[in-house]
């Protein structure tokens, strides 16, 4: 089964590509399924997709999987999503780690299933917010309001942030894209990962070292 036969046509339409959206249905299996709880979507560089891969992502779990999925704006230094979804940018985030206002005030429902927290007004350098999450148990909090919570988070070798980040949303997901992104550069950020991450490949690969193909899964 794929995700575009399971959308109906009621619904919104995605805010990204059906490709890419029944790639990430062809990858969900690997990564739990309907057994998945919380995923790190992540890559190397900016510019490698890594936003519209969580957003895929947590379509095919809302729509596909009929599970309650929370899409959490992580990226503290280049946040997107609010826009994307054309959402108030505040509160999120970092309005619920400051406790200024109640989980339900920060979440902003998208589509049949799917909440999005967006990063709301950041206040502190990033590394101190990315602190305050891993060390909190907001996501634990929100865990327990959905069954799955994928988060998009910011690039390994562009953000301090994104080290903190990785372990307390699980599993990573390293997106990569095809013939863009330099092999050296993918070998250093999977290294900086806390566990050996699953790779989307964003595009056609060619001439992959073998160490790397094992990774892949493309889209």
């Amino acid at each position: 089964m794929t995700v575009v036969s399971a959308i109906d046509p009621g619904l919104p339409k995605p805010v990204v590509g059906e490709p890419l959206v029944r790639a990430c249905s062809q990858l969900m299996p690997r990564l739990g399924g309907a057994r998945l709880s919380r995923i790190g979507v992540t890559s190397a560089l900016r510019g490698e997709g890594r936003s519209t891969v969580a957003i895929a992502m947590a379509y095919v779990q809302a729509r596909e999987y009929r599970r309650p999925t929370l899409l959490v704006d992580a990226d503290l230094d280049t946040p997107s999503l609010a826009d994307r979804f054309g959402l108030p940018p505040s509160p999120g985030l970092a309005e619920l780690l400051a406790g200024l206002v109640p989980v339900d005030a920060a979440l902003r429902t998208v589509d049949d299933g799917l909440s999005v927290l967006p990063v709301g007004r950041v206040q502190d350098p990033g590394p101190k917010l990315a602190s305050q999450l891993a060390s909190s148990n907001l996501l634990a909090e929100l865990q327990g309001l959905f069954e799955v919570v994928v988060g998009d988070l910011p690039a390994l070798l562009h953000s301090p942030s994104a080290s903190l980040l990785t372990e307390p949303f699980g599993h990573p997901l390293l997106v990569v894209r095809a013939r863009v992104t330099p092999v050296a550069k993918v070998r250093e950020a999977v290294a900086s990962l806390p566990s050996e991450p699953v790779v989307l490949l964003n595009g056609t690969h060619s001439r992959l070292p073998a160490w790397l193909r094992g990774f892949f899964i493309s889209s």
